[in-house]
């Protein structure tokens, strides 16, 4: 072979093995962000938990007005401190049974999907005599699933509480920010069920009474409620 022949042989070996090693070596397909969660890997339901107001402050800038807003308090008794006790004892009561649960805070992931969110909270108002339990579907889900949700929760929690339920829901349960897809992005997707539950009034004594003494009962009102709608939709 000659010189001129062998060089030539060499660089289309050299080209070659490049576009080979380039290929096999080539960095994998980005995996979905972070702040993207879907739940259709397997079978297993899939229940996010959002606890009222935690980690506020640090909220991204298109949910600064949630920044300040601490919840309702009396005395030392904290509406995140309540929420935080029975968010975490709904959690652990729908993991014994097998669903598979993301605790999240004021914050949620970007297009947060899965089979139910439960954004759970505790209620103040100006007058102690004003009490009871509340409990809204979100007025964005295209599912039509959210109403059936609220309402499964809604009489669990009644049935296993005993506490009475109070019919003033507002529009800001209704509307709630992280159901809100439209308006923002840490918000659940178009397609994930959600409510919101307002445990009681902690500047009721009675309905403070029971969510400090009973968090383990509002919990269980709560993932019956969870658990009989996946039981029914799937």
């Amino acid at each position: 072979m000659s010189p001129k022949v062998f060089s030539g042989f060499v660089i289309i070996l050299i080209i070659v093995g490049g576009f080979i090693w380039s290929r096999d070596n080539k960095p994998a397909a980005q995996s979905v962000a972070a702040d993207s969660i879907d739940i259709h890997t397997d079978n297993t339901p899939h229940v996010g938990i959002q606890i009222g107001h935690l980690d506020a402050a640090n909220a991204p800038e298109e949910l600064k007005n949630i920044r300040y807003d601490f919840g309702a308090q009396v005395g030392s008794v904290t509406e995140l401190a309540i929420a935080t006790d029975i968010g975490n004892k709904t959690a652990a009561i729908l993991k014994s049974k097998g669903v598979k649960v993301d605790v999240l805070p004021a914050t949620i992931p970007i297009g947060y999907k899965a089979d139910a969110f439960v954004s759970i909270h505790a209620d103040g108002n100006d007058f102690s005599y004003v009490s009871g339990y509340k409990v809204s579907g979100s007025s964005f889900d295209q599912t039509d699933n959210s109403d059936q949700l609220a309402t499964s929760i809604n009489e669990n929690y009644k049935k296993i509480t005993g506490m009475g339920e109070n019919l003033t829901v507002t529009d800001d349960m209704f509307e709630y920010y992280a159901f809100n897809y439209l308006k923002f992005q840490h918000a659940v997707s178009s397609t994930t069920p959600s409510a919101i539950v307002e445990t009681g009034y902690i500047t009721n004594p009675a309905n403070r009474s029971f969510l400090l003494n009973h968090p383990n009962t509002a919990a269980e009102g709560i993932a019956e409620g969870i658990i009989a709608f996946l039981n029914s939709s799937r």
